[in-house]
C-alpha cells in the first residue's frame, strides 16, 4: 500500500492498541477519526488521508486471490466518511449496481436504550466508473441513498475511492454516537456472480459480536486510561444515557474500579472523565450502580451504593452523582447505609421509587446481625447522615429533590416495643423539662440562697426537672451563679439539697450549657456541663484572650454531685480556632465517648507550637489535634470514664 503523508482529518488520538476491550468482538477494530469538515474534499484521491488504514485481512467467502482493500474511516457532526484503497485488475460494473458487482461494504450497530445490539444496518458502496458513470451508495431495505456520496479513481491495479454518508441514515446516532460496533467487507465478482468477500471479520457476526468501532473519545480512553491502568475489558457497567448537555447521549462506564464518562459531545467529544471509585468492585463492594433520572430534569445521575473497607470490615453509603457545568460528577446526596465487622452487619433499604420531581429515596431498617445496642461502638457518621440503628426510633426517612437539593419528606417512626435488638436494662429518665408548681420546692431552694449567702430575689441560669438519683421522682437540676444545685420531693426526702461549685469557671457567664442524659446506663440520668475556660494566652501564641471550650459529666448521688469525665473539645485565639469531634456512642456500660480530630483555622501542624498530649492534664482530657490520626474512646467502668 501507498505512503499516505498528509491529513484529510484533524484526528483525536494517535495508534491505537490493536485489539478492541471486548472479549466478545469478532475480528479487527476500526477506528471512526474525528474530522475537521473543512478540510475534507470528496474527490476520490486518498493520499490526503492521513488516517491508519486498516486491511481486510480475512476471507468470508471463495478466494480472495488477487483481492484486497484497506480502508479507513473519519466522521464529523453531519457525515462519517469512508476511504477505501482497492486491489481489483478486473472491476465489475454495470449500470444496475446490483449485489452480484463489485463493491464494499460498511456494516454498523448502534447500542439501543438497555445496551443490546439489535439492528445491523448495511451499506453498499459502488465506485462508478471514470468518466461513464457515477457511483452509488446504497442501504439494504431503503435502496440508493440520495444524499450520500461516493467518488472513485482508477489506478494501476484498482481504485481508491471516498465517500459519505449521513449521520440522518441511522436514528439512533441522533442520540447515540459511542459504542458502536462494525465491519468493512469487500465482495468481488467473476463470471456474473461474488466468487470471493473479505472483511474485518472472518465471519457473519451477529450484532453484538461485530467489533467495536471507537469514536475520538473512545479511542482516547484506550490509549489514555485503558493503557496506562492495563485494563483489558468489556467494562463491567455499559450504559448509554443522556447525563450533561445537549439530548447527545454519553457513555458511562466501570473498568474495575474506575468511572469513565465520555461521549459524542461531552467535552469537545475527543475527551474522557474517568475517576476512582476507590471500592473493591469484584469483592461485591459495589452493590447498586444505577444511571437514572433522579432529580426530574431529564438528565440522568449516578445512583451507587458504596461499599469502602475499614479494618475487617466496610462501612456503606448511598452516593448520587450529578454532573456539573464542566461535565465533572459532583456529589448531591449522600446517605449511611450500611455496615459490616467480625461483631456484625447492618444493612438498611434502599428504595428510589417515581416521583413529580424526578424520585423519591428512601431509606429503611432493613438487616442486622450481631450487633444490638450494647456492642455498637462503632463511631458516628459525621459527613453525611447516618444509617438507621435497629435500637433507634426511627424506622424509614424519605427524601425528595426541591430543585435544588434532596430534602426529607417524610419520616416513620417504629412503634413502640419494635426493638428486638436492644438489650434489656433499665428505662431511661425523661428527657429534661422545665419543673411544674409542685416540682418547685421553693422552701429547698431558699434554704440554699440562705446557707450559701446568696441574694434571695437571684434566679437560676438553668433550671429543669428529670430523674437523676434516688426513686422514680424528678429531681430539680439548676444552674445557679457558678454552682449546680439538686433537690427533689423523693431526694434527701424533699428537705435537703446537693451543690457543686463548678470553680474551673471564672464567671458564671462562661457556663454556657448545663442539661441531662443518662451516660452510664444505670436508668439515671447524669448532668452534661458546656462552658468557656478564659486565660490570658501563652506566649507560643502570642497575645489576647485564649478560649478553651471544655465539656464536663456529674453523677448525683443524696451526698454529693460528682465529675466523672472532663475533656477539652476547642481552643481559640481571635479568629484562629482548632474544633474537636465529639461522638456519643452505645457501650457495654451506657454510652461510650469517642474523640476524633477535627478541624482548624489558622493553624496547622507546623504553625501549632505544641505536641499531642495524650493524658488528662488537670483531669480534663486534651483536644485531638486535626494532625493527628487516630481517635479516643473512653467507657464508663465502676465510677468514672476512663480510656
Amino acid at each position: 500500500m501507498r505512503a499516505l503523508p498528509c491529513l484529510l482529518a484533524t484526528l483525536a488520538g494517535s495508534a491505537l492498541l490493536s485489539a478492541a476491550p471486548d472479549a466478545l468482538a469478532e475480528g479487527r477494530q476500526i477506528n471512526l477519526y474525528q474530522a475537521d469538515a473543512k478540510t475534507i474534499s470528496i474527490n476520490g484521491v486518498i493520499k490526503e488521508w492521513g488516517n491508519p488504514f486498516t486491511s481486510l485481512s480475512n476471507t468470508l467467502k471463495g478466494s480472495a486471490a488477487g483481492v484486497a482493500m484497506d480502508v479507513s474511516l473519519a466522521y464529523d457532526e453531519q457525515w462519517i466518511y469512508v476511504a477505501g484503497e482497492v486491489t481489483d485488475k478486473q472491476f465489475v460494473r454495470t449500470p444496475a449496481f446490483g449485489e452480484n458487482e463489485d463493491h464494499a461494504e460498511l456494516l454498523l450497530t448502534f447500542p439501543d436504550d438497555s445496551g443490546q445490539y439489535r439492528t445491523t444496518y448495511e451499506l453498499q458502496l459502488y465506485a462508478g466508473v471514470p468518466g461513464k458513470s457515477a457511483g452509488q451508495i446504497k442501504a439494504r431495505g431503503l435502496g440508493v441513498v440520495a444524499t450520500a456520496q461516493i467518488v472513485e479513481m482508477r489506478t494501476g491495479d484498482g481504485y481508491d475511492f471516498e465517500a459519505k454518508i449521513p449521520w440522518s441514515l441511522f436514528p439512533p446516532a441522533a442520540r447515540t454516537r459511542t459504542g458502536i460496533r462494525g465491519a468493512a467487507l469487500y465482495h468481488n465478482a467473476t463470471g456474473g456472480s461474488i466468487s470471493g468477500v473479505i472483511g474485518t471479520v472472518d465471519k457473519t457476526s451477529p450484532a453484538a459480536s461485530l467489533p467495536w468501532i471507537p469514536i475520538a473519545c473512545e479511542q482516547s480512553l484506550i490509549n489514555g486510561l485503558m493503557h496506562d491502568r492495563g485494563l483489558s475489558g468489556p467494562p463491567s457497567q455499559d450504559f448509554h444515557a443522556d447525563v450533561f448537555g445537549d439530548a447527545m447521549k454519553e457513555r458511562v462506564m466501570l473498568f474495575d474500579h474506575w468511572l469513565v464518562v465520555l461521549g459524542a459531545h461531552y467535552r469537545g467529544g475527543s475527551e474522557y472523565y474517568y475517576g476512582n471509585l476507590d471500592v473493591d468492585v469484584g469483592a461485591g463492594q459495589l452493590p447498586m450502580f444505577e444511571v437514572r433520572d433522579v432529580t426530574g430534569d431529564g438528565k440522568s445521575e449516578l445512583v451507587m451504593r458504596l461499599r469502602h473497607g475499614r479494618g475487617n470490615g466496610w462501612r456503606e453509603m448511598l452516593a448520587v452523582k450529578g454532573f456539573d457545568k464542566d461535565g465533572n460528577p459532583q456529589s448531591i446526596f449522600e446517605h449511611e447505609t450500611g455496615i459490616s465487622s467480625p461483631v456484625g452487619t447492618i444493612q438498611n433499604d434502599v428504595r428510589i421509587a417515581p416521583s413529580a420531581r424526578g424520585a423519591s429515596i428512601r431509606i429503611a431498617l432493613g438487616s442486622h446481625s450481631g450487633y444490638n445496642s450494647a456492642n455498637f461502638r462503632e463511631p458516628t457518621e459525621t459527613d453525611r447522615d447516618p444509617m438507621l440503628l435497629p435500637w433507634g426510633e426511627i424506622k424509614s426517612k424519605t427524601f425528595e429533590w426541591d430543585g435544588k437539593q434532596f430534602k426529607p419528606t417524610a419520616q416513620e417512626k417504629k412503634e413502640p416495643g419494635d426493638d428486638a435488638s436492644a438489650p434489656a436494662g433499665p428505662p431511661p429518665p425523661p428527657a429534661p423539662r422545665a419543673p411544674t408548681a409542685d416540682e418547685m420546692l421553693d422552701q429547698v431552694f431558699a434554704l440554699y440562697k440562705s446557707e450559701r449567702k446568696l441574694d434571695p430575689r437571684a434566679l437560676p441560669k438553668f433550671d429543669f426537672v428529670t430523674n437523676v438519683a434516688e426513686d422514680e421522682r424528678m429531681e430539680r437540676i439548676l444552674g445557679h451563679d457558678r454552682d449546680l444545685v439538686v433537690f427533689g420531693k423523693g431526694f434527701k426526702e424533699g428537705r435537703g439539697y446537693v451543690y457543686v461549685t463548678l470553680s474551673q469557671f471564672a464567671d458564671p457567664k462562661d457556663v454556657v450549657d448545663v442539661t441531662a442524659r443518662d451516660m452510664n446506663g444505670d436508668g439515671l440520668a447524669d448532668i452534661l456541663v458546656r462552658g468557656v475556660q478564659r486565660t490570658p494566652a501563652p506566649e507560643e501564641l502570642g497575645t489576647g484572650e485564649f478560649h478553651r471550650e471544655v465539656l464536663f459529666i456529674y453523677t448525683v448521688s443524696p451526698q454529693s454531685i460528682s465529675r466523672v469525665f472532663g475533656v477539652e473539645t476547642a481552643l481559640a485565639l481571635g479568629d484562629k480556632r482548632i474544633q474537636g469531634a465529639l461522638s456519643l456512642l452505645a457501650g457495654q456500660n451506657g454510652l461510650d465517648i469517642e474523640l476524633r480530630p477535627g478541624r482548624s483555622v489558622g493553624w496547622d501542624r507546623s504553625s501549632w507550637p505544641y505536641k499531642q498530649d495524650t493524658e488528662a492534664v488537670s483531669g480534663i482530657e486534651p483536644l485531638l489535634l486535626p494532625w493527628t490520626t487516630k481517635p479516643v474512646r473512653y467507657r464508663f467502668d465502676s465510677d468514672r470514664y476512663s480510656r
